[in-house]
């Protein structure tokens, strides 16, 4: 199914450069996915960065869970 933007979307594209926000996954899923984040980054005492930033979902299991959700 295509989904196409609404009028006032696209002004703000058109004024802006950009759209924003789009909703791609239901908050209750951002909200565990960042828990999960912050909760691997006060274990280690520093947040992520380096080789964690790169290729991310070969390393946390609920990141590739998240980039593959329909």
């Amino acid at each position: 199914m295509l989904k196409q933007l609404r009028d006032k979307a696209i002004v703000q594209y058109h004024d802006d450069g950009f759209f924003f926000p789009i909703n791609t996954i239901p908050m209750e899923e951002a909200c565990i996915a960042r828990s999960q984040l912050e909760a691997f980054e006060n274990g280690q005492g520093h947040p992520i960065g380096g080789v964690q930033r790169n290729k991310s979902h070969l390393l946390f299991a609920w990141v590739d869970a998240l980039i593959r959700t329909p």
